[in-house]
């Protein structure tokens, strides 16, 4: 077991190449988060979990994310329902067919982004309180308005 122990020391310098993808969920107040890092070769790799928590170094959840197969030569893993505008720290392990941990990865930080407002309302235009009045057979002319709430105005002739 040593020599597991000791050839995950390796392990720690391949994931310094562990980085940080972000999407975005549809999910109203959510954020996804997608890591990539280069594969351990160990023979004996039962996995990887992935750390984080919401301070530097304290991870309080872990996932376990399995052993799956490489992509382009590179292990992926999402993660997901992140508050949005939260900030997290993430590390990764690698474990072996005995139980045996690597130490942890190079810190990752990550801020989810922050969700979109919402929609602008397009409100009706206000008429301001304006009069025209004639006498019966007399022309006129004039100009009623009105503005919305973001400030567009509308105008009327008659």
């Amino acid at each position: 077991m040593k020599c597991f122990k000791k050839s995950f020391s390796r392990f720690s310098l391949q994931l310094l190449s562990f980085f940080l993808i972000v999407f975005i969920s549809v999910v109203a107040q959510a954020a996804d988060v997608q890591f990539s890092w280069t594969p351990n070769s160990e023979a004996n790799l039962a996995g990887y979990k992935i750390y984080y928590g919401t301070a530097s170094r304290n991870y309080s959840t872990s996932e376990d994310v399995g052993n799956p197969a490489p992509v382009d030569g590179k292990i992926t893993a999402t993660l997901t329902g992140f508050n949005a505008g939260g900030t997290y720290y993430f590390a990764a392990t690698a474990y072996d067919t005995d139980g045996f941990e690597s130490d942890y990865s190079t810190e990752v930080v990550w801020t989810a982004p922050a969700s979109d407002p919402p929609p602008d309302v397009n409100t009706a235009p206000v008429a301001s309180n304006a009069q025209i009045t004639t006498n019966e057979d007399t022309e006129v002319s004039g100009n009623l308005g009105a503005v919305d709430s973001d400030g567009d105005s509308l105008t009327y002739s008659i």
